[in-house]
């Protein structure tokens, strides 16, 4: 099999090209009613349209087996970073990532939980889904549910933001960043940020642990 020609293929199929920054890798797809396929992951995208895909190439026949599309179109309404309170109104913002810095995306699963960072109440299991759009209400108490929503969201998309512009300026995965998946940049994944929001320790207060690398 020409690799080359099936991803000149599949950049044709996709109107894209391949993201060199992000190193092609061999996987094993699993899929419900097929065998394990060994593949080449090969992400594509075209910067001008907005999209990104990774795609899954059967790494003896050449077939597309199967494409994730990064690209969720989704929203957060949130307190934007250039405001510091939420008398500074809330706003909703549409697709904030940094494809760059954050070339999956924010988001797995629909939920406040990606490759940067996750933001939950008291276990992982409890984090935020899709829709983001939760509008923090100050006549009630922080923990009901919809101000807890609308917390662990404006968290999330904070996180990301600062990972995002962090990474502009060199906070790379060679410089030892926090990101699950390191694409094979450098450094060692597995240290996304992990985010309680009013987790029942106390109030007014924040706390920071970092482990080495």
């Amino acid at each position: 099999m020409d690799l080359e020609a099936v991803i000149s293929g599949v950049e044709a199929f996709l109107n894209g090209v391949q993201a060199k920054e992000v190193k092609a890798t061999l996987a094993y797809l699993i899929r419900s009613d097929f065998p394990p396929a060994l593949v080449h992951v090969v992400q594509i995208h075209n910067e001008e349209e907005f999209t990104w895909y990774e795609v899954y190439i059967d790494a003896h026949s050449g077939e597309l087996l199967s494409v994730a599309d990064f690209v969720n179109d989704l929203s957060y309404t949130v307190i934007p970073i250039q405001k510091t309170a939420l008398p500074d109104g809330m706003e909703t913002l549409v697709d904030p990532e940094d494809l760059d810095a954050s070339p999956n995306g924010w988001v797995i699963n629909d939920e406040t939980a990606g490759n940067n960072a996750v933001t939950y109440r008291s276990s992982v299991a409890n984090t935020s889904h899709a829709p983001f759009n939760h509008v923090y209400d100050d006549t009630l108490e922080p923990a009901e549910e919809n101000n807890l929503d609308a917390s662990r969201v404006n968290a999330f998309y904070l996180i990301n933001t600062l990972h995002d512009i962090w990474y502009k300026y060199g906070f790379t995965e060679e410089a030892f960043n926090f990101q699950n998946d390191n694409f094979g940049k450098g450094g060692v994944g597995g240290d996304r940020v992990m985010i309680r929001v009013q987790d029942g320790s106390g109030s007014n207060n924040a706390n920071f642990i970092t482990l080495p690398e």
